[in-house]
C-alpha cells in the first residue's frame, strides 16, 4: 500500500528477522507491509532516493548485500559475498551513490568494496590483520564529498584507499603495536585526517591522536599525541580526544 508523505510517513522498515527483511508504517504497528524473505537478518540499512525511487541498502548476516523498494519490498538488486565472509560495517554516498561495505573473510582479513547504488561493484580491496590478536577494524568510512577516498584503520595502522581502483593512496602506522585507532575525521579545509584511539591497554593506557595529511599521510605536527586518562576516567570507558587536543570527551550512558 502506497500514500503520500503528507498522509503518512514510512517508519523505520528494516525490522531483523532470521529469515529476511520486513516494513510498516509508524501509524500501523503490528500490521506488515511487505515481507522480503532469502536476505537474511539486516546488519545495516541506509535509505536513499535513486531516479525517484525511495530504496533501502541493507547488508544482512548472510553476507547478502541488496537494495530494496522502501515502499513495495520488491528487490532492486542482490549480491552474494563469497562465503565465510561476515558484514561488519556499511556507508552510503548520497553525494557520490557509492555504497561502501566492510566484510571479515573466513581467514580475518578485512574486504572492503565500493559499490554504486545500482548495484555494480566499484572495487575491492583486501586488508590483512595487523598482528594475529588484533582487535577488530576500527573504522571503515568515506573521506571526501566524492567519495573517492576510504580510509581504513586496524590497530596501529592507517591507510587510505582510491575508491576507484581499490589501491592504497598511502599507508602509516604509529610506532606502538599496542596503539588502537578507533576513530577517524576530516578536518573542515579537506587537508587533514585526524584519527583517535588508545596507546597501551588498561589504567597504564593513554589516549592517542594524529593528524595526518589527506594527500600524502605525511604526520603533522611532529607525531602523536598522548595524554595520560584521568584519574576520575575508569579504565574502560568510553572517552577520545577531540579534534581540539585540549579537550576529553567521556560519554556515560
Amino acid at each position: 500500500r502506497y500514500q503520500t508523505s503528507a498522509m503518512r510517513r514510512l517508519a523505520l522498515l528494516v525490522l531483523a528477522s532470521l529469515g529476511g527483511a520486513s516494513a510498516l508504517y509508524e501509524d500501523q504497528a503490528g500490521d506488515i507491509d511487505w515481507y522480503r524473505p532469502n536476505v537474511g537478518k539486516v546488519l545495516q540499512a541506509n535509505f536513499h532516493t535513486v531516479q525517484g525511487r525511495r530504496l533501502t541498502f541493507v547488508s544482512t548476516e548472510v553476507a547478502i548485500v541488496a537494495a530494496l523498494d522502501t515502499f513495495t519490498g520488491e528487490t532492486v538488486w542482490r549480491q552474494q559475498l563469497p562465503d565465510g565472509e561476515r558484514v561488519v560495517s556499511q556507508q552510503l554516498s548520497a553525494s557520490a551513490s557509492r555504497l561502501l561495505v566492510g566484510s571479515r573473510a573466513a581467514d580475518g582479513a578485512l574486504m572492503v568494496r565500493v559499490w554504486t547504488l545500482g548495484g555494480e561493484l566499484v572495487s575491492d580491496a583486501s586488508f590483512a590483520p595487523p598482528a594475529p590478536d588484533a582487535p577488530p577494524p576500527g573504522a571503515l568510512a568515506f573521506l571526501d564529498e566524492a567519495a573517492e577516498l576510504v580510509g581504513v584503520l586496524w590497530g596501529p595502522s592507517v591507510a587510505v584507499l582510491r575508491a576507484r581502483s581499490g589501491v592504497r593512496a598511502w599507508a602509516w602506522a604509529h610506532e606502538s603495536a599496542a596503539t588502537h585507532w578507533d576513530d577517524l575525521h576530516v578536518t573542515a579545509d579537506a587537508q587533514t585526517l585526524v584519527v583517535y584511539g588508545r596507546a597501551g591497554s588498561g589504567r597504564g593506557s593513554s589516549f592517542a591522536r594524529a593528524e595526518l595529511e589527506l594527500a600524502s599521510g605525511a604526520v603533522r605536527n611532529g607525531g602523536a599525541q598522548l595524554v595520560s586518562s584521568p584519574a576520575a576516567l575508569d579504565a574502560g570507558a568510553d572517552a577520545q580526544l577531540t579534534l581540539e587536543p585540549r579537550f576529553l570527551v567521556a560519554l556515560d550512558a
